[in-house]
């Protein structure tokens, strides 16, 4: 009996370190992704003798600015969601997972609201280099964020449906964590190297 349950911790155990490897490998892979978009950026920008190039006007920074504010106020409320599963505080996570699933959704329909912002100023994703990176950032983007906001659903479904919350497994919510944490860094970047600079 001992020798059994010593197995099939053994086991969890091999699945626990498989689960997060792949989690590694999923941000490494995305991190390489997001990389060249930095680097085509980059190397484009550098060698443009005007910016915003084509005389094009900068992107305003309204639509961005709550992008960010909705992707950060997100990534806060899941630690916070993270810390009440690890304490058992159901209720917290709850109504914080939802107001978390919710910062989410309005990230997505605030990059829905940029690119409309955009089409109304006439700059699409052939009007050149500059329009296209801008699409190709935030597409990419929000591609990812979808994938993420599912997840994101799924743990938080768990959260309600669960009687005890030390059933959901640290790992599985670190992996989601993890994940929805790198995309908002990366939104960071995205935002600071778009909008800002």
């Amino acid at each position: 009996m001992v020798a059994k349950e010593s197995a099939m911790n053994i086991d969890h155990e091999g699945k626990n370190i498989a689960n997060s490897i792949a989690m590694i490998i999923t941000l490494v892979s995305f991190t390489m992704l997001f990389a060249v978009f930095f680097l085509g950026y980059a190397i484009f920008r550098f060698n443009a003798q005007e910016w915003p190039p084509m005389g094009m006007d900068r992107v305003g920074l309204g639509i961005p600015s709550l992008s960010t504010l909705f992707i950060v106020l997100s990534s806060i409320t899941l630690v916070v969601v993270e810390r009440s599963i690890k304490k058992g505080e159901k209720k917290v996570a709850k109504y914080v997972g939802l107001l978390s699933l919710i910062l989410g959704f309005s990230f997505i329909g605030s990059q829905f609201t940029l690119w409309e912002s955009l089409r109304d100023r006439g700059i699409f994703q052939g009007t050149g280099i500059y329009a296209s990176l801008i699409y190709g950032f935030t597409w990419t983007h929000v591609g990812h964020m979808v994938l993420a906001v599912i997840l994101k659903l799924w743990l938080v479904a768990k959260v309600f449906r669960v009687p005890e919350l030390k059933e959901l497994k640290e790992n599985v919510v670190r992996n989601i964590s993890a994940f929805w944490h790198f995309l908002g860094v990366v939104w960071v970047l995205i935002y600071i190297t778009l909008f800002v600079l």
